[in-house]
Protein backbone atom coordinates (compact mmCIF):
# COMPACT_ATOMS: atom_id res chain seq x y z
CA UNK A 1 0.00 0.00 0.00
CA UNK A 2 1.37 3.41 -0.99
CA UNK A 3 1.17 6.41 1.27
CA UNK A 4 -0.36 9.63 0.06
CA UNK A 5 1.60 12.85 -0.18
CA UNK A 6 0.14 14.28 3.02
CA UNK A 7 1.03 11.13 4.99
CA UNK A 8 4.60 11.20 3.68
CA UNK A 9 4.91 14.89 4.54
CA UNK A 10 3.75 14.19 8.11
CA UNK A 11 6.38 11.45 8.44
CA UNK A 12 9.13 13.76 7.18
CA UNK A 13 8.00 16.57 9.48
CA UNK A 14 7.98 14.20 12.45
CA UNK A 15 11.59 13.13 11.80
CA UNK A 16 13.01 16.46 10.58
CA UNK A 17 14.36 17.87 13.86
CA UNK A 18 15.77 14.50 14.96
CA UNK A 19 17.57 14.17 11.60
CA UNK A 20 19.03 17.68 11.82
CA UNK A 21 20.46 17.03 15.29
CA UNK A 22 21.71 13.49 14.59
CA UNK A 23 25.27 12.40 13.96
CA UNK A 24 26.18 10.95 10.58
CA UNK A 25 25.69 7.26 11.48
CA UNK A 26 22.32 8.04 13.09
CA UNK A 27 21.21 9.96 10.01
CA UNK A 28 21.67 6.78 7.99
CA UNK A 29 19.42 4.88 10.39
CA UNK A 30 16.76 7.59 10.16
CA UNK A 31 16.93 7.48 6.36
CA UNK A 32 16.51 3.68 6.49
CA UNK A 33 13.40 4.11 8.67
CA UNK A 34 11.95 6.70 6.29
CA UNK A 35 12.68 4.54 3.24
CA UNK A 36 11.04 1.51 4.86
CA UNK A 37 7.96 3.45 5.94
CA UNK A 38 7.33 5.57 2.85
CA UNK A 39 8.72 3.35 0.09
CA UNK A 40 10.89 6.23 -1.15
CA UNK A 41 14.63 5.79 -1.58
CA UNK A 42 17.22 7.19 0.81
CA UNK A 43 18.40 9.85 -1.66
CA UNK A 44 14.93 11.34 -1.83
CA UNK A 45 14.75 11.39 1.96
CA UNK A 46 18.10 13.10 2.28
CA UNK A 47 17.13 15.75 -0.26
CA UNK A 48 13.83 16.37 1.51
CA UNK A 49 15.57 16.84 4.84
CA UNK A 50 18.03 19.30 3.31
CA UNK A 51 15.25 21.48 1.87
CA UNK A 52 12.03 20.90 3.83
CA UNK A 53 10.31 23.96 2.32
CA UNK A 54 10.96 23.06 -1.32
CA UNK A 55 7.58 21.38 -1.70
CA UNK A 56 5.72 24.34 -0.18
CA UNK A 57 7.46 26.82 -2.47
CA UNK A 58 6.57 24.73 -5.51
CA UNK A 59 2.91 24.60 -4.46
CA UNK A 60 2.78 28.40 -4.03
CA UNK A 61 4.20 28.91 -7.53
CA UNK A 62 1.61 26.53 -9.00
CA UNK A 63 -1.24 28.37 -7.26
CA UNK A 64 -0.28 31.72 -8.85
CA UNK A 65 -1.64 30.67 -12.24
Amino acid sequence: MRLGMSARREIFEAHYRRYQQAEKRDKGKILDEIAGTTGLNRDHGETSFRSPCAGELREEADNRD
